[in-house]
């Protein structure tokens, strides 16, 4: 029920002395679901053991930027003898922007360089358990962003969670 600004440029309006004026959308909606699958589970410890995850939505497209997304992994906890509390998994995402966002940002008087696409990309990372309570997780990501006159980027991080 709330008021949002429009991303449709069918919308939007050159009002003198104010400028561009965009246009507004009533309500909004989206539908997401997610999960997450163990294949295999070892019989001597529940904990170990690999399986899938995903994840997929859809919206209106319009206020929401993002029209749809798919994301689908592997995940995996205590693959390796000795290291039953470490866990990794590699991943797969593809956003789908919205076909208002994408003509907004490709059309005049849009600033140039903007013009959009889908983004895609993929993720790996490795968590050591040094402890129970005491992990360290890198983390790599390739990803194709969506404004078509970026390069491909490569991110490499890392997180170290303490439990207490």
């Amino acid at each position: 029920t709330r008021k949002y600004t429009s991303v449709d440029p069918a919308s939007y309006a050159d009002v003198p002395g104010q400028g561009i004026v965009a246009g507004e959308e009533s309500g909004s909606w989206a539908f997401w679901y997610n999960f997450d699958q163990y294949l295999w589970v070892s019989d001597t410890d529940p904990n170990i053991g690999w399986g899938l995850f995903a994840m997929t939505g859809v919206s209106d497209g319009n206020p929401n930027p993002v029209r749809w997304n798919v994301t689908v992994g592997i995940g995996a906890h205590g693959l390796i003898p000795g290291r039953k509390h470490d866990a990794f998994g590699v991943g797969y995402f593809r956003v789908g922007l919205s076909e208002d966002l994408k003509d907004l940002l490709g059309a005049p008087p849009a600033p140039a360089g903007l013009s959009q696409r889908d983004e895609q990309g993929v993720e790996l990372f490795y968590s050591v358990a040094w402890t129970p309570w005491c992990r360290l997780t890198g983390d790599l990501q390739i990803v194709e962003p969506s404004t078509r006159n970026l390069n491909t980027a490569v991110l490499i991080g890392g997180r170290l969670k303490i439990d207490f």
